[in-house]
């Protein structure tokens, strides 16, 4: 699925997942709650945040390489089950405090296939949304590594006790052909 506003307006996704990239072990530890999407859809519909155990730098850091690479958004994580697309989006804009206009960088989810292979589903999104599209870029984000052997040089695996993390963020923005900045223009 992608919101009908974007066909032809991207060249760069970032296909991301939740659980183990934005919250993991270690947030959840911290926050004592394990926040998931059959909970977080109760909490959406009951009008309440849910951002507890979702770690706030995980966050910060995926709208940086959004802001650095000119990258969309596809959700590949299981959250897309549950939440459609435009509570996902209010997630990242009210709760994660993300600028209107950057949540409308979210613009898809994949697929779902009874084999519940991601590695599938990220490839029929790609099939289906991306013909035609010139200088075409991805990366993926996740936690685990069921994905076809050509794409895992696109791949960023993270730990699911500790989500993204800086190493991650930065192989993330190399992908994209970005060099970070090592100590960022704030040291």
């Amino acid at each position: 699925m992608i919101d009908e506003k974007f066909i032809g307006k991207f060249n760069k996704i970032l296909v991301l997942d939740f659980d183990g990239v934005l919250n993991s072990v270690r947030s959840v530890v911290a926050d004592k709650k394990c926040v998931n999407a059959l909970n977080a859809k109760h909490a959406i519909l009951a009008g309440h945040t849910i951002t507890s155990g979702f770690d706030p730098i995980a966050v910060k850091l995926i709208w940086r390489i959004m802001e650095q690479t000119d990258a969309f958004i596809v959700v590949s994580s299981a959250w897309r089950k549950t939440i459609n697309l435009s509570d996902i989006r209010n997630i990242f804009h009210t709760e994660f405090g993300w600028p209107d206009g950057d949540a409308e960088r979210i613009i898809g989810v994949t697929g779902r296939r009874d084999n519940g292979f991601r590695g599938h589903e990220v490839q029929d999104w790609i099939d289906n949304h991306t013909v035609g599209i010139r200088n075409f870029q991805y990366i993926i984000i996740d936690d685990s590594g069921d994905f076809h052997d050509h794409q895992f040089k696109r791949f960023v695996q993270t730990d699911p006790y500790n989500g993204l993390s800086y190493e991650d963020y930065k192989k993330a923005l190399q992908l994209f052909n970005v060099e970070p900045d090592e100590h960022g223009e704030w040291l």
